[in-house]
């Protein structure tokens, strides 16, 4: 098999690749779920796997949508390199579709960022994306080793405090 694949062309069945190629299952499946892994491949459900449009994909994950956060979309885009794509989606404030939302996502992402908020079950999500591929977004709630950006509120309450207090 020395046959040069195209994006979006599709990669041959386990079954004909152990045949093709004279190697196990495990072994087919193996390689398959690291190109996955890799986001060079992905799998299609009852259709089969197919070489990756793009696997510089940025899953970003947002609580809702406010005219703020349009400009935070703008900005994170004007930011990222020309080939990267965005895939956009929104959890408000739902556990259960957060944790739907990057199951289905970050297979076909390179990375994700996400708007966490106050949920036990948040920290054991964000666990499951390796630390060079998630950055978490404006609350940092129970998570102590990934990257993060945010505001810092703290220090302008402070301030006013402070400047309120001194007169």
């Amino acid at each position: 098999l020395t046959k040069d694949l195209g994006k979006g062309e599709r990669l041959l069945s386990v079954n004909e690749m152990m045949k093709s190629c004279k190697v196990s299952r495990d072994t087919v499946v193996k390689v398959y779920n690291e190109l996955k892994a890799q986001n060079l491949i992905i799998a299609s459900p009852q259709k089969g796997y197919f070489v990756a449009e793009n696997n510089k994909r940025l899953l970003l994950v947002l609580d809702t949508f406010k005219a703020y956060k349009e400009e935070l979309y703008d900005s994170i885009i004007s930011h990222l390199p020309e080939d990267y794509e965005v895939e956009l989606v929104f959890h408000h404030y739902n556990i259960e579709l957060l944790e739907s939302l990057l199951n289905q996502g970050m297979p076909r992402c390179s990375c994700c960022a996400v708007m966490s908020f106050d949920h036990p079950g948040v920290p054991v999500l964000m666990n499951k994306i390796p630390r060079d591929k998630l950055l978490i977004i404006d609350w940092n709630v129970r998570m102590t080793e990934a990257s993060f950006i945010g505001q810092n509120f703290d220090s302008a309450l402070s301030g006013n405090l402070e400047t309120h207090y001194e007169q």
